[in-house]
């Protein structure tokens, strides 16, 4: 095994706006409208929670629930200084290349245990809860939640949004909070589908409870885009696209394919990957762009960071960018003008962490003392972000930023 006492992993920092969080009156045709935020109490019970319970019990849909994708509470941590919480939840599902990570199901949540195992190291009869480390960073004074992405983690703010709405509706404690058994029919099925219908009852209202977070964009609303729209003269965009070549072997040769080892380093690659950039020349209404905007960011994934992203502590961290990926820019000065990527506006930073010991997750306790260790830099940002954005032009001429231009390292 290498040994990577001294080596550090780099971990992707993206920021989200709690669009909302709180009881929320429900109107016909309008947009709900918030009624109570309880953002502070919803935390703070949640960790309480949490806070006397095992893994396995960290559900709170609860064990029985028949949905295919769960997720538990691994590790989390407070910081009384800040009012911020570092979650660790553990989602089902292994990785892109198959790879999964077990936890102890009934072990306890805590905030340093951080030992995971592989399939071939469970014979010892315990009760493993396979799948991925997802970590967030929660800071209630700002309104905001990150994910932190590593190689080999998961982000999915969506579900981290789904755990705290199911906690407050199923088992956070409200006087006010009414829950209804609702039975529909099931066509040609004589049991019927069962599901619950949580309310709050406020005064005359009947509340519900909502939280939804979206990324924090470097790009605004209204004057900025509409300014934009009227510069952009070409939108631009990149993919790679896969072709087949065709197998010149003889038959005799193909056998080789089947007895791999060292025959295998003959076979020829039979596919070749191709750079496509597409260029089209118009310009988009303000309305266009925004969608356009809204709809790429929603789909916009960090950059996947390979072993090669895994570096000795004392080498220079160049950043790197995924070329494989789709992206989507736009141009200002003609099809020879500089491509600005829509990535741009995504609001990230970068970390390192020590990468002691590939075998372990990172406990919410360490991941929290570094982010904290920079809380002050990340915040100042996130103000001059805003600032930025109401006051100054976007700017959008400039041309290095085909890499990612917007994370800002930070050391572990």
């Amino acid at each position: 095994m290498t040994n990577t006492s001294n080596k550090v992993e780099r971990g992707i920092i993206t920021f989200f706006d709690f669009e909302k969080f709180g009881l929320y009156q429900i109107l016909q045709g309008k947009p709900p409208k918030l009624m109570e935020s309880n953002m502070d109490s919803v935390l703070e019970g949640l960790r309480e929670w949490i806070s006397s319970r095992s893994v396995l019990q960290s559900v709170p849909w609860g064990n029985q629930s028949n949905r295919r994708i769960k997720a538990f509470c691994k590790n989390l941590s407070y910081d009384k200084e800040t009012g911020d919480y570092l979650f660790v939840i553990w989602k089902t599902i292994g990785d892109s290349k198959g790879d999964i990570q077990g936890i102890e199901a009934n072990s306890m949540i805590d905030e340093t245990s951080d030992n995971v195992v592989s399939a071939s190291e469970t014979q010892d009869g315990k009760n493993y809860i396979w799948g991925l480390p997802c970590y967030y960073w929660v800071i209630p004074e700002y309104n905001k939640v990150a994910s932190i992405r590593f190689p080999s983690s998961y982000a999915d703010t969506d579900l981290f949004c789904q755990y705290i709405k199911a906690y407050v509706d199923y088992r956070f404690e409200d006087p006010c909070k009414v829950i209804h058994d609702i039975e529909i029919p099931r066509k040609g099925n004589p049991e019927p589908s069962m599901f619950k219908r949580v309310f709050f009852k406020k005064g005359k209202h009947s509340l519900t409870f909502k939280v939804l977070a979206k990324q924090t964009r470097k790009i605004t609303k209204g004057a900025n885009i509409a300014e934009l729209c009227k510069k952009i003269t070409h939108i631009v965009y990149h993919d790679v696209i896969e072709t087949n070549v065709p197998d010149s072997r003889t038959e005799w040769q193909k056998l080789f394919d089947k007895f791999g080892g060292i025959f295998s380093n003959s076979s020829p690659v039979l596919s070749k990957r191709h750079k496509v950039e597409l260029l089209v020349e118009g310009q988009p209404s303000p309305e266009e762009f925004e969608r356009l905007i809204e709809e790429y960011l929603e789909d916009y994934d960090p950059v996947e960071i390979s072993e090669n992203d895994v570096t000795v502590s004392d080498d220079s961290t160049d950043e790197k960018q995924d070329k494989n990926q789709v992206r989507i820019g736009f141009k200002v000065n003609g099809k020879n003008g500089a491509t600005t990527w829509l990535d741009e506006y995504v609001l990230r930073h970068e970390i390192y962490t020590s990468l002691g010991n590939r075998n372990k997750h990172y406990s919410s306790s360490y991941l929290l003392s570094i982010v904290k260790s920079h809380r002050k830099d990340l915040i100042d940002y996130l103000k001059e972000d805003n600032i930025k954005e109401t006051d100054e032009e976007l700017s959008y001429t400039k041309a290095d930023n085909d890499g990612e231009g917007n994370v800002t390292g930070l050391g572990a």
